[in-house]
């Protein structure tokens, strides 16, 4: 038996990015909570649409509910819309898309999250990479120890897919840095 692990790395710019927009009501009169909850929306979907960028929104989620106390004493309704942006990322548009939310007069929270549209890909390259690179490793082993290898006897598989850094240049200004990717290969080899 032979053991051996293979680590490959690699980086990749950001090509994507995604805003995911958090807007809130609350009222105890419940035509009210959904009236404000609507309104703010239809302001946001307005400011996106003067985006000089292509981009996509969609309503990821939309929730009008009841709040209770310890009590189970009613104290209001709380609406929640999700609304989700994604387009392509460049440093333009993530500012001239600050710069309107800076303005907007719908009150939603923003998160930016930032990818690469050929991680998968990538992924599964560097998958193979490691495994080939495990099966050399084995294959100097075997010869440096007078043994054949018969085949796989179990192998395992460590991913680590490291959330993209971000580089302040100004107060507004957030620049994602390479989207880094490890993968490790742990293979057990029958002799």
């Amino acid at each position: 038996m032979i053991k051996v692990s293979n680590t490959e790395k690699s980086s990749v710019p950001v090509n994507e990015m995604s805003v995911a927009f958090n807007i809130t009501s609350s009222s105890t009169d419940y035509q009210e909570a959904l009236t404000n909850l609507n309104t703010k929306i239809d302001i946001l979907l307005n400011d996106l649409s003067k985006l000089s960028f292509e981009h996509e929104v969609r309503v990821a989620s939309y929730t009008l509910r009841k709040v209770y106390d310890k009590n189970n004493e009613f104290l209001e309704y709380r609406g929640n819309a999700l609304i989700q942006l994604d387009s392509d990322y460049n440093e333009n548009n993530t500012l001239e898309l600050i710069e309107l939310l800076n303005s907007s007069e719908s009150g939603a929270s923003f998160t930016f999250s930032f990818t690469n549209s050929n991680i998968a890909t990538l992924r599964n390259a560097l998958i193979d990479s490691a495994y080939n690179g495990a099966l050399v490793k084995a294959n100097i082993l075997a010869k440096s120890s007078n043994q054949e290898i018969k085949g796989v006897k179990e192998a395992s598989l460590r991913d680590n897919h490291y959330p993209t850094p971000l580089r302040a240049y100004s107060e507004i200004q957030l620049v994602p840095q390479e989207i880094n990717l490890q993968v490790t290969v742990d293979v057990e080899y029958e002799t």
